[in-house]
């Protein structure tokens, strides 16, 4: 879970600008992977919903 909150916090770290969508894209992507491997299913929403 503290990997996941880590994660939460470089994605809000990659919002200063445009063009981090490739960053913004590999956190979401990993946030999935994690929070599915360890029935977080708030933070999977979340990976979700930055990947979009």
């Amino acid at each position: 879970m503290l990997l996941a909150f880590a994660l939460n916090g470089q994605f809000m770290q990659t919002c200063y600008r445009a063009g981090l969508a490739p960053e913004r894209d590999a956190i979401g992507a990993e946030l999935v992977t994690l929070s599915q491997r360890n029935a977080l299913i708030t933070y999977e929403v979340l990976g979700h919903l930055i990947r979009l």
